[in-house]
């Protein structure tokens, strides 16, 4: 199952996303997704060491929608999951994600779709009830290095991670959003031709 990754975004980075209405989030329409709990971190730079093996990701993030296709390949390419998530907040902000694995055509027909596109590349530097993970993108200007730490539970999370050159928390910065970045990557990409 993919671990979300990105907040709603405010403005400017908005996605648009259709407003709740008061059945969105009953236990019936909510029973296949699951609660999310994690934070950002923005890194001054790449850890030095990070584990050799990662997985490379590429994300598209279907406009107008609340909708992530994404492409996940192993480091040495041998294996490539697809995978469509969708985020959504309940009234008392907790975001909730649901996902859907695909096969290859299935994405396919969904990658036809208007989006926004991110790369990076993802370590895995700890799993289990606390997950740490490094993305690295590359795609603009400057390298974006963030860590992110994921749990089971909001206590999970709390304390803030140590061992780490951080810069600052940006949870709720809507520019360090996969959709945040993956828009600023689009107007940069688009700016150099």
């Amino acid at each position: 199952m993919s671990r979300g990754k990105d907040a709603q975004c405010p403005q400017p980075f908005d996605l648009r996303l259709p407003k709740p209405n008061a059945n969105m989030f009953t236990t019936h329409t909510m029973k296949y997704a699951k609660r999310e709990f994690e934070r950002h971190f923005l890194l001054r730079g790449e850890p030095l060491s990070l584990p050799s093996q990662y997985v490379s990701i590429l994300d598209a993030y279907l406009v107008d929608t609340t909708l992530r296709l994404r492409r996940v390949v192993n480091s040495d390419g041998t294996s490539t999951v697809y995978k469509l998530t969708q985020k959504k907040k309940d009234a008392d902000g907790q975001m909730w994600i649901t996902n859907f694995c695909l096969t290859g055509a299935e994405a396919t027909l969904f990658r036809a779709l208007p989006s926004v596109t991110l790369e990076k590349r993802r370590y895995h530097i700890e799993q289990g009830a606390v997950s740490r993970a490094i993305d690295i993108v590359e795609s603009l200007p400057e390298k974006i290095v963030l860590l992110e730490v994921e749990g089971d539970a909001a206590a999970d999370i709390q304390e803030s991670p140590s061992g780490f050159d951080i810069v600052r928390e940006v949870t709720d910065e809507a520019e360090y959003t996969g959709y945040g970045i993956a828009q600023r990557s689009a107007l940069f990409l688009s700016s150099r031709r």
